[in-house]
């Protein structure tokens, strides 16, 4: 029992008058009592440690309860720490009328004195015999402590910077109420009508992966839910730069299947994921496939490649909201990077309401993680007086302090003194948040020498993903091969180094997707280690660069190690620099030798090249000629040198047009070039009158400046000009006579050239037929007739429809199109038009079809609507390159139908944009590719018989999206 215990008083600053009549009847009577220091400001760091130094010293907390100090957010602080400390409380009622006005709610059942009043004497004698009572803490350990046998070897049950595995469920503890909601949520998911996907999100260090693999998982497999127990669980999938290749190992090895023959499946459409999910569950209808995706926001810090990226969230998405289907989506996903999600629809929608947050941890909770593992019949471990409690109290209200607390006791359980946890070795490992930092510091200065920390500076400079902000920084898995240096000496080094940082469990290896790994173990060492934060400020480009070029190597590698993916110019230089600063590995090097092996000998080509190039230039009749950035000459042929009076191409070089030409010419001149430069658009056959600098004479010139691009950035200009003088002559004598006609003429030009080539070819296959058939029936096999009398029939009906568009041309220009809309359900038509340019296309290219809204009936011209739906679908498919994917979305709203078809195909030039909806034009690009130049006029047409628009947004070579949008009308319209 003890005599004389010491107490903390708890109390409101407007109750102070009763607090020191009682503090001086306590000491009188012997009880130590802890008295606020002078000078100390309340609310600050030093007073809330002050605070709790004390109630950590204290054996006992009196709490003056009264309408003030129940609002005072300082004594709840107060009571915080104390039961951090697992101080008990003593409440004295001070004041006030309703006792519940007074404590904070947890404490309004709570035993307590009423010291109102004529009442204070008997509550001073019934708060002295409480406190007599009280055990401070050494005694009350040694009175719990239960006796272990001194050769009793105690197991290590705290994981480090590591998850938790479902291996370490028997060690997992303090969520017992969250792994109770993920387990009802996912039993609301696995419902029949229900999406088959939950999101857990929770910031960095918050323990989502281990909730989900330690305490959901192990749950569900233990029968939690209906039938649960016989569902089969796949490995957890890291995205990683290749989320295919990840999914499609974890799969491989379920299904007993190759890797190859799985990624070929998951590459084949958006439904590749939901059919090998069936086979896993072997046709059991109820059965559910569960694949837990770790580490959700890898998916946008690792996989460069959007559309990977985009496939494999349409794979997730499909296979979980597939009617039918089994697969049980779950991923866990960095709060901070909840916002990259939301740029993908559907996956936004299915995030929006089947998310569960993981929050911060209760005090009760907290100590579980701290005090239950150690209590384990394997492990029987103690902690000294107050450690718990300094523990609590420095990962108070720290979302993503978990990994450090884990850290914390994994380090406090490695310096042990028996079977007791000290606070002599907490103070030595600098507390939670110093002991991962000064761990980590120890492991780098306690390498052999500075060679070996110059390249762990590297190392850990390779294994991080600096992302575009500091907010984006994460950790990078970086393949082992990375570690292997040009210099065998070096890459021994580097071995050692980072054995040294794994050892210390600093760093994690592994075996991802068939590929051996390192990386570092958490976020959170790049957080606290002052050290790595120091090396990514000041070296953060390079990071940037070398992941770049540990990229292009891997990619080099892949393309059978081609010429083309080699570096040149500016970005060889760069890589080249770097180098001289990080260590490359031996295939980095290998790939940046070759990129100046290959300079080399493009460098040795290139004065025989120029000399042929100047022999070219010099007998071509056009002018032209290059300049720099400051419109500098650095090349002419003799055709320009004649234009500008000069013999020698040494008396140009280095000059400008106004060494040449009046002011107002030249000036003209420097500003369309500083304009290409500038926007990197082209002048494309621009018609000047040049005053030619030896005869006089004004001349006609059609001048085309383009933008001369290296390495993507505009280094100058390239020019070339043609004499029209003759031929301007000719146009202007006969511009008054045709200018009436004009428009006509070139209408029916373009008619004649449509008609005759669209007729030409289709008869000309027709006549060879038909021949063929009449002179060789009788050699001829069934087959062989088929075939020719198919192409008849194809020929034929390419001819009727060519008809058909123009007839509908002429009934636009004659009375427009008739208009009879009628209900119609939006998503089986679009289905059945996307099936059947499906089916004539075959393989060859891939449609993506997706729908928002609500899409039922919607009252449109089914006709009309096929000339539109048809006409873009097939121009999308015709103008893009094979094995390309055209992708469609519709989108229905209440008042309007909008849908778009973007392809990634040649694009539109942008001189041919203004009259791309003209009939019979066809842009200059097309080249072979069949058309007839009437199918969007078509098309325009219809969308605008339903009162609607259509856009078009293009980029030559990048592609092309038309946008339609309709608005709902009445069917009486």
């Amino acid at each position: 029992m003890v005599s004389s215990p010491f107490v903390f008083i708890s109390y409101s600053r407007q109750d102070y008058e009763f607090v020191r009549r009682l503090i001086a009847d306590l000491q009188a009577e012997g009880i130590q009592v802890w008295i606020d220091q002078q000078g100390l400001q309340v609310g600050t760091p030093s007073w809330e440690r002050a605070i709790r130094d004390a109630i950590r010293a204290t054996d006992a907390v009196v709490l003056i309860a009264s309408p003030d100090s129940g609002q005072s957010r300082y004594v709840r602080g107060e009571l915080h720490i104390a039961e951090m400390y697992k101080r008990p409380v003593y409440p004295v009622w001070a004041a006030g009328e309703m006792w519940a006005e007074c404590v904070p709610l947890g404490l309004i059942e709570m035993q307590h004195t009423d010291a109102r009043g004529n009442k204070y004497a008997k509550s001073l004698l019934d708060l002295l015999t409480a406190l007599r009572t009280v055990q401070s803490a050494d005694e009350k350990q040694s009175s719990e402590s239960a006796s272990v046998d001194p050769d009793f070897i105690p197991r290590n049950p705290y994981k480090g910077l590591r998850a938790f595995t479902g291996s370490d469920t028997g060690d997992f503890f303090g969520r017992d109420g969250l792994v109770k909601e993920l387990v009802e949520a996912v039993g609301a998911v696995s419902k029949p009508t229900a999406p088959r996907f939950l999101a857990i999100v929770g910031p960095s260090g918050s323990g989502k992966s281990s909730v989900v693999m330690a305490g959901l998982l192990p749950k569900l497999q233990s029968g939690a839910l209906p039938g649960s127990k016989d569902w089969v669980y796949l490995d957890p999938v890291l995205p990683g730069a290749q989320p295919l290749e990840s999914l499609a190992v974890i799969l491989a090895d379920a299904l007993n299947m190759a890797n190859s023959d799985v990624l070929k499946d998951l590459d084949a459409n958006a439904r590749g994921l939901h059919l090998l999910a069936r086979r896993l569950t072997k046709g059991r209808n109820e059965a559910r496939a569960v694949l837990l995706v770790d580490q959700f926001e890898e998916l946008f810090t690792q996989t460069m490649d959007a559309d990977k990226r985009d496939h494999f969230i349409d794979l997730l998405v499909t296979s979980a909201t597939e009617p039918g289907g089994q697969l049980l989506v779950i991923l866990t996903l960095r709060a901070d990077f909840y916002d990259r999600p939301m740029n993908y629809a559907p996956l936004g929608k299915l995030l929006e309401k089947h998310t569960k947050s993981v929050l911060p941890m209760s005090i009760e909770d907290l100590r579980d993680v701290i005090e239950k593992p150690a209590a384990l019949p394997d492990v029987k471990l103690e902690f000294e007086p107050g450690l718990v409690g300094d523990l609590l109290f420095e990962v108070r209200g720290q979302t993503g302090a978990l990994p450090l607390l884990q850290f914390t006791l994994d380090q406090l359980a490695e310096r042990r003194q028996g079977h007791t946890l000290t606070n002599a070795a907490y103070q030595d490992i600098g507390g939670v948040k110093g002991a991962l930092a000064k761990h980590a510091e120890a492991v780098y200065q306690a390498l052999p020498s500075d060679q070996h920390r110059e390249l762990a500076r590297s190392l850990f400079l390779r294994l991080i993903e600096p992302g575009a902000t500091e907010q984006d920084t994460t950790r990078r898995r970086a393949a082992q091969s990375e570690l292997v240096t040009p210099d065998p000496g070096q890459t021994e080094l580097l071995r050692e180094v980072s054995t040294a940082f794994v050892d210390a469990r600093l760093l994690t290896t592994n075996v991802i997707a068939g590929l051996a790994v390192i990386e570092v173990s958490h976020e959170a060492l790049i957080r606290e280690w002052d050290q790595l934060a120091k090396w990514l400020n000041t070296a953060r480009e390079d990071v940037h660069l070398q992941h770049d070029i540990s990229r292009d190597t891997t990619e080099w590698i892949n393309k059978d190690k081609n010429d083309s993916y080699l570096y040149t110019g500016t970005r060889l230089s760069e890589a080249i620099e770097w180098t001289q600063r990080m260590p490359p590995s031996h295939q980095e090097m290998e790939f940046i030798n070759a990129s100046i092996e290959a300079e080399k000998l493009t460098s040795t080509n290139r004065e025989s090249q120029r000399i042929l190039l100047q022999t070219l230039l010099d007998n071509t009749p056009d002018f032209i000629y290059v300049k720099d950035v400051n419109s500098h000459y650095i090349l002419a042929n003799k055709a320009d040198l004649q234009l500008k009076g000069q013999q020698q191409v040494d008396e140009v070089i280095g000059k400008t047009d106004f060494d040449f030409f009046p002011i107002e010419t030249a000036s003209s001149y420097f500003s369309d070039e500083q304009e290409i430069i500038k926007s990197g658009r082209s002048l494309i056959a621009r018609e000047e009158l040049v005053i030619d600098q030896r005869s006089g004479i004004p001349k006609w010139f059609s001048t085309t400046k383009i933008p001369w691009i290296v390495d993507g950035r505009v280094t100058g200009i390239i020019g070339v000009g043609r004499d029209i003088s003759e031929s301007k002559q000719v146009e202007d004598h006969l511009r008054t006579s045709l200018e009436k006609e004009k428009e006509l003429n070139e209408l029916k030009s373009r008619f004649v050239s449509t008609v005759s080539h669209g007729y030409k070819t289709p008869l000309t296959v027709i006549m060879t037929s038909t021949e063929m058939l009449l002179q060789y029936s009788n050699r001829l096999t069934e087959e062989r007739k088929l075939e020719h009398l198919t192409r008849i029939k194809n020929q034929v009906q390419y001819l009727v429809n060519l008809i058909e568009d123009i007839l509908s041309i002429s009934r636009i220009n004659d009375d427009g199109l008739r208009f009879n809309p009628a209900n119609l359900s939006v998503n089986s038509f679009f289905n059945q038009v996307i099936e059947d340019i499906q089916k004539s296309i075959a393989s060859s290219h891939q449609i993506v079809f997706r729908t928002n809204g609500p899409c039922a009936d919607f009252p449109l011209d089914e006709r009309l609507m096929r000339h539109i739906t048809n006409n873009l679908i097939s121009n999308a498919v015709k103008y893009s390159p094979l094995g390309s994917t055209i992708r469609i979305e519709v989108i229905c709203e209440v008042d309007k139908l909008m849908f778009s078809v973007r392809d990634n195909g040649i694009g539109i030039p942008t001189e041919d944009q203004a009259h791309i909806f003209d009939a019979f034009h066809r842009a200059n690009n097309v080249g072979h590719i069949a058309g007839t130049g009437l199918g969007l006029s078509i098309a325009k047409a219809s969308v605008e018989a339903h009162g609607g628009t259509i856009t078009f947004e293009s980029k030559p070579n990048e592609g092309t999206t038309f946008a339609v949008t309709i608005p709902k009308q009445s069917l009486s319209r």
